[in-house]
């Protein structure tokens, strides 16, 4: 039986290359190493091709080609098909137990190969919830003595099978072997960094948040002072993963700058090898466009909660904040900063009538008229119900009064129905506008409440008219 102790050398680095090496067990371990690579990054198409080549050039139902089939199982498993996954592991089985009766091939690489084939095939037992088989499986792993790194394996399959019918007690007694085997290693060894690397990795699938969160404060310092860098890149990935667990997006911004910036002087000092070099190249890659992708989204959501979702204007927040910034400006430049507050005539009435449906088409007309009168120098939004609310920076009472007339137009022209009006039997609103040059002592909040009396005043008057009141 051959043994599983061959890697890619370090001038492999393709398919065309890996076809020159001339021992079949070591192309086939080479073809190994590079789909399980591929595997890892998500490239599925290469990973599934370098699997076959490694069955081609492997004997039939040797352990390497048990190998590389067990890894096209696993890329089942990863691309959400665990009942395909099940079917190829059970067929592996079936070959490891008939070869298991063979005292030649009961060597530690065929007994950690087989086991690990089973926790695979237990794991995509629990994804579809039959516990039912997934418990025989767990029986039957139990009965092999395995090497230390693969009864962490068997461990973590106690946890997944416990986990999932939900025996607290016992998943608690094995996360805690699982957890004490690891952490009881010499932590500041670098020797050790990859398997507590491992075990935080395994923490953060399994959603044992603030288990991996203490382990990751306690290893930190020792891995990130280290000279050991791959175990500093895979220890930043875990972070990041953390930060993601944990919807923390400014620390993740900071752990994604920090694993560019190892990756990159990696590479740039040619520590790496060529393989190794693409490797880590197409992983920072990934993560700057998952960084470009969360700023996006934060964006987004910034936006969001600053609008509208119902007229796609500017909300409230928006408001206060838009208004102080241009209440500070006017007040610097000593130039005209003036608010209006705007509400629909008889709102009330056309809802109660004809319902919030119609209310609301009114609202998102409304809000229509308003944009087309947007520009650099008036900012417009919702204020709540039927209020709307415009800002006007430095200019004259003239030009606004002549905005605030052409909104009333663009309304005008929309003729909305309104028939419980008593002003015209279309939409129409009412104006209040309150305009001063800003000094250091006022308030941009009375500026708001003078708008809002004049508003109220024109109301009271004459309903789809607009009062202008300038404070000189």
């Amino acid at each position: 039986m051959d043994e599983l102790n061959y890697h890619i050398p370090k001038e492999v680095i393709n398919f065309n290359d890996i076809s020159k090496i001339e021992d079949n067990v070591e192309r086939a371990h080479a073809y190994i190493n590079l789909g399980t690579d591929a595997l890892n990054r998500g490239e599925f198409t290469l990973s599934i091709d370098a699997f076959i080549e490694a069955i081609n050039c492997s004997e039939t139902d040797s352990l390497t080609q048990l190998l590389a089939r067990n890894k096209i199982a696993k890329q089942f498993q990863i691309l959400g098909h665990p009942k395909e996954c099940i079917e190829l592991t059970k067929q592996l089985e079936e070959i490891y137990s008939q070869q298991a009766n063979c005292a030649d091939n009961c060597t530690v690489d065929f007994i950690n190969n087989r086991v690990l084939n089973l926790c695979l095939m237990l794991d995509s037992l629990t994804r579809i919830d039959d516990y039912e088989h997934a418990k025989q499986i767990l029986d039957t792993i139990t009965k092999f003595e395995t090497t230390k790194d693969i009864q962490l394996q068997v461990i973590a399959a106690h946890i997944q099978y416990y986990g999932g019918i939900h025996d607290k007690t016992r998943e608690a007694k094995y996360l805690n072997q699982y957890f004490s085997m690891v952490s009881n290693t010499f932590y500041n060894d670098p020797s050790q960094f990859q398997k507590i690397n491992e075990m935080i990795t395994f923490l953060l699938i399994t959603q044992h948040i603030e288990k991996a969160k203490e382990l990751m404060d306690m290893m930190q310092k020792p891995i990130l002072d280290s000279h050991n860098q791959s175990s500093k890149i895979i220890f930043l990935t875990n972070k990041i993963m953390y930060d993601k667990c944990i919807n923390d997006n400014e620390q993740l911004n900071k752990d994604i700058i920090q694993y560019h910036y190892i990756i990159n002087i990696q590479i740039n000092n040619g520590i790496f090898s060529a393989y190794e070099n693409t490797k880590f190249r197409i992983k920072a890659d990934k993560l700057r466009r998952e960084q470009k992708k969360m700023l996006a989204e934060n964006l987004r959501l910034q936006k969001e909660a600053m609008t509208d979702s119902l007229v796609n204007l500017p909300n409230r927040s928006a408001l206060d904040a838009e208004a102080l910034k241009i209440f500070n400006q006017a007040c610097s430049n000593k130039s005209n900063f003036a608010i209006e507050m705007l509400d629909i005539d008889y709102f009330k009435q056309l809802n109660d009538t004809y319902g919030h449906q119609t209310g609301d088409k009114a609202l998102i007309t409304l809000a229509n008229c308003l944009k087309k009168i947007q520009q650099d120098n008036v900012f417009v939004s919702r204020y709540g119900g039927d209020e709307f609310c415009i800002l006007y920076y430095n200019l004259s009472v003239e030009e606004i009064k002549h905005i605030s007339e052409s909104l009333y137009k663009e309304i005008e022209k929309a003729k909305f129905p309104n028939n419980n009006s008593k002003v015209s039997q279309y939409l129409t609103i009412s104006q209040g506008i309150f305009v001063k040059i800003p000094s250091e002592n006022d308030n941009v909040w009375d500026y708001l409440k003078k708008a809002d009396n004049a508003l109220y005043e024109i109301k009271e008057t004459k309903r789809g008219s607009i009062m202008i009141k300038v404070d000189e």
